[in-house]
């Protein structure tokens, strides 16, 4: 794998790089991989993750996240036009991802951008 300069992780090189450590990974979201323990499976992706940024470079994520109620997930399916729930969707609530991000070490973390279920959130690696 070729480095990559703070700054500049685009989302091939950020598909690259998972793809090398972590085989299950398959270029899709993972929030839609079918598998146990979501929390303990992102918080290794973030781990790995944290690894591979640079200090002081960035890490976003453009995620969808589970809703606070079963009520506001309705909202945002009708909002999207999708009729029913899709048994694929392994969501994970926003405020967890965030936590897991600033305990492996990330700071300034914060969601910087949030529509219904689709969340833009950062941290930085310290320098």
């Amino acid at each position: 794998m070729e480095p990559v300069e703070s700054g500049s992780l685009t989302r091939l090189a950020v598909r690259q790089a998972l793809r090398d450590i972590s085989p299950p990974y398959n270029g899709r979201n993972n929030s839609t991989l079918d598998w146990s323990g979501r929390q303990s499976y992102k918080r290794t992706r973030y781990e790995e993750i944290f690894e591979i940024v640079e200090a002081g470079g960035p890490f976003c994520n453009l995620q969808h996240v589970a809703s606070p109620t079963s009520r506001v997930h309705r909202r945002f399916l009708e909002a999207i036009g999708w009729p029913d729930e899709d048994p694929s969707n392994k969501l994970l609530e926003l405020e967890i991802q965030l936590r897991s991000l600033r305990e492996i070490g990330f700071r300034d973390v914060d969601c910087y951008w949030k529509w219904r279920e689709l969340a833009l959130f950062a941290g930085w690696k310290p320098a």
